[in-house]
């Protein structure tokens, strides 16, 4: 829910909470969801993965570029997360159909319930030190950190 808050003293502005996405983001991911199905069909999966991750990690370091440098400005942040958003949505589907064919049809359920799980915890549990490294270093390391992290680049 978003909270209201002053700024400048000039009326109050919505924020929209942490833990939501930008909509951009989910706007070039959802755009971007059917063309990434179909890529998923037509391409080897394994280098589809690894393609998007990179273009990931590659988009997540110019952002902590531009905030580290102070030249970050919203339209280009808003290209680069809808980038980030069109990586994801190519990443997803060819993750969910690599599932099948790595697992045995009986152990398919349980595989998929601990991919689900794991990728849940390791959402919730990163965030912790994610702020601890904003709040010591700043957002501009704590960018460059997760553009550099082999999540970034390997199992988002």
């Amino acid at each position: 829910m978003p909270v209201p808050q002053s700024v400048d003293g000039h009326g109050a502005q919505l924020q929209r909470p942490a833990a939501c996405p930008p909509p951009w983001h989910l706007c070039a991911t959802t755009l971007f969801l059917l063309f990434g199905r179909v890529l998923t069909d037509r391409l080897p999966r394994g280098p589809l993965l690894v393609g998007s991750r990179v273009v990931s990690a590659a988009s997540q370091a110019v952002i902590a570029a531009l905030v580290l440098t102070h030249s970050a400005a919203i339209p280009l942040l808003m290209w680069l997360a809808a980038v980030n958003g069109a990586s994801g949505s190519c990443y997803q589907p060819a993750a969910k159909a690599l599932l099948p064919q790595t697992v045995p049809a009986e152990s398919r359920r349980a595989a998929l319930a601990l991919s689900r799980i794991a990728g849940s915890s390791a959402m919730i549990v990163g965030a912790s030190p994610g702020g601890v490294l904003v709040a010591a270093v700043g957002p501009g390391w704590g960018l460059a950190v997760d553009a550099s992290h082999p999540r970034c680049v390997w199992q988002r």
